[in-house]
């Protein structure tokens, strides 16, 4: 546990402490942090290789400082790509719109790919969040993106792996896309 209360399993001080301050994730905004690469990882391919996926966190649950949003990233369990996500109230303007609608009316460096009235995977979240919620989110699986679980069959070409701070960081600019569309 960390000193805002937030359990945190994994080696936060060696490798999750720098890879949070990287994402511009403040701990006391924390929710969750959970690794669980040993889970994940076993579902992959064996002969994945190892890269930067194996020492990032699985789960990040953070509250966005700017927006007030949670924010959510999480690891695809074969693919082993990553995921964000951003939870906002069932009071704002987009609440209802299908995935193409919200796709063409947010202009977002990274398609939005999912809109759901819940997260897709709450067992994986040791803190609550608000489930009367509408949820968008994106992957990093397209055709630009390095995907670890697909080397062998889809990663021709240069092609790059999205990491936990650029995850965050993308996140971050759907909270701000989502709120300056909001009713202020």
């Amino acid at each position: 546990m960390n000193q805002t209360g937030v359990t945190i399993i994994g080696e936060y001080d060696t490798i999750f402490k720098p890879l949070l301050e990287e994402a511009g994730i403040a701990p006391e905004r924390l929710l969750s942090l959970v690794a669980i690469n040993g889970a994940v990882s076993s579902t992959a391919a064996p002969d994945t290789p190892l890269g930067d996926w194996f020492e990032e966190p699985d789960v990040v649950h953070w509250t966005d400082e700017e927006t007030g949003y949670q924010c959510v990233i999480l690891r695809a369990p074969r693919s082993l790509h990553l995921c964000g996500y951003v939870l906002i109230d069932y009071n704002h303007p987009l609440n209802g719109m299908d995935v193409d609608t919200v796709r063409l009316t947010l202009p977002c460096v990274r398609p939005v790919s999912f809109v759901s009235d819940g997260f897709p995977a709450p067992h994986l979240l040791e803190t609550s969040c608000d489930f009367a919620t509408q949820v968008f989110g994106f992957h990093c699986a397209e055709n630009w993106d390095y995907v670890p679980g697909h080397h062998k069959i889809e990663n021709k070409g240069p092609k790059s792996y999205r990491t936990v701070p650029q995850v965050a960081g993308m996140c971050r600019e759907l909270a701000l896309t989502l709120r300056s569309r909001s009713k202020h």
